[in-house]
């Protein structure tokens, strides 16, 4: 079950969902941070199993 969560950190930095039990190997997690620069700047993060998975991001200085 997928869950969306909206837990800010801080100004730039939010977990947006994750899904699987917490400490399993399959829990994942994503996040995303604000950037500046462009308009609309940003990275996503992924997180599987407590490792870094893969990343997005557009418009950074």
């Amino acid at each position: 079950m997928l869950n969306v969560l909206k837990e800010p950190r801080n100004k730039k930095h939010l977990r947006c969902a994750d899904t699987g039990d917490k400490g399993s190997e399959l829990h994942t997690a994503m996040y995303m941070y604000k950037g500046e620069g462009m308009i609309g700047a940003n990275a996503n993060l992924m997180f599987q199993g407590g490792q870094f998975e893969s990343k997005a991001q557009m418009g950074l200085l």
